[in-house]
């Protein structure tokens, strides 16, 4: 096992605590719908589309999209805390890093401020149309043939409610097989494009286009050239080491955004989270050059 040094430390800890944040800013009533915020606004909205006023579900339940997507976020970066406090600092923090910033990336997706409410709420039935295709392909490959056609038959019905439904609120929606799909105009964006913009919002001196295809290099089995830490000795042998400024820079990656997400929520709610502000105090004196 690596010893992890102590300028590790405290982004590990920090890490460690981002459930604990994200569970105080809960019982501070994260997810409450205060008169003035932008939640009060849109849940009280009246949207209409081909068959008649959108249901009232709609809107809360993108929010919720959002808000379960910043949980989990808080539990990946937990994880990579708990790895770098016990000195496993190669390939696993890099796959779960690459998570944790795509799940907030997806929550800012769906509660992109300055964004209209119709286009959010059709990304986020994008996101279960997805979600629903892609778990009807893969139960077509289960070992089980009678467990196979159960899965498959239950989630076509559940597809053609789904599409029905998305069909009803909206207008011009494109499922064609092979295609790109889009709600009301909105089509599926690329994740890469996303984080630039997530980032760039921000103010981020980082382009976010860059960090996200980063990481996803680092996580995904590649060859060995992609291998965090490998590099080429005095001899020309084979090497391995990680910096720790590099094991830094990943906690800055990990906190930063997971702070950004979770304040679009209590700003999404009104809420002014004293949990959010004690983490903002912390990164702003373990990582000052991201409030620059």
């Amino acid at each position: 096992m690596t010893t992890v040094p102590k300028r590790v430390a405290a982004p590990a800890r920090l890490l460690r605590t981002c459930r604990d944040v994200y569970l105080a800013a809960w019982d501070e009533g994260l997810a409450d719908v205060r008169p003035g915020s932008q939640a009060h606004a849109e849940f009280g909205t009246a949207e209409t589309g081909p068959n008649g006023p959108w249901p009232e579900l709609l809107a809360p339940q993108t929010r919720t999209m959002a808000v379960t997507l910043v949980r989990q976020q808080a539990d990946l970066c937990v994880s990579v805390g708990i790895l770098m406090e016990a000195g496993e600092i190669f390939e696993p923090i890099y796959s779960l890093a690459r998570s944790a910033f795509e799940f907030g990336m997806r929550a800012f997706w769906l509660l992109e401020p300055e964004t209209p409410l119709r286009q959010r709420c059709a990304r986020g039935r994008l996101m279960e149309l997805t979600s629903l295709h892609h778990l009807k392909d893969a139960a077509r490959y289960r070992p089980d043939q009678v467990a196979a056609d159960g899965d498959i038959a239950s989630l076509k019905t559940s597809w053609r409610v789904l599409k029905k439904s998305v069909q009803g609120i909206f207008d011009d929606v494109d499922l064609a097989e092979g295609g790109s799909w889009s709600v009301g105009g909105v089509r599926y964006e690329s994740w890469t494009e996303v984080a630039g913009r997530w980032l760039e919002r921000s103010g981020a001196s980082v382009d976010g286009r860059w960090l996200y295809k980063h990481l996803s290099v680092r996580a995904h089995p590649q060859g060995l050239i992609a291998t965090p830490g490998l590099g080429v000795g005095a001899e020309g042998q084979t090497i391995r080491s990680v910096s720790v400024d590099e094991i830094g820079r990943l906690a800055f990656v990990l906190l930063v955004p997971f702070w950004l997400s979770l304040s679009t929520i209590t700003s999404y709610h009104g809420l002014a989270s004293g949990a959010v502000a004690a983490l903002e105090a912390e990164l702003r004196e373990h990582f000052p050059s991201a409030f620059a």
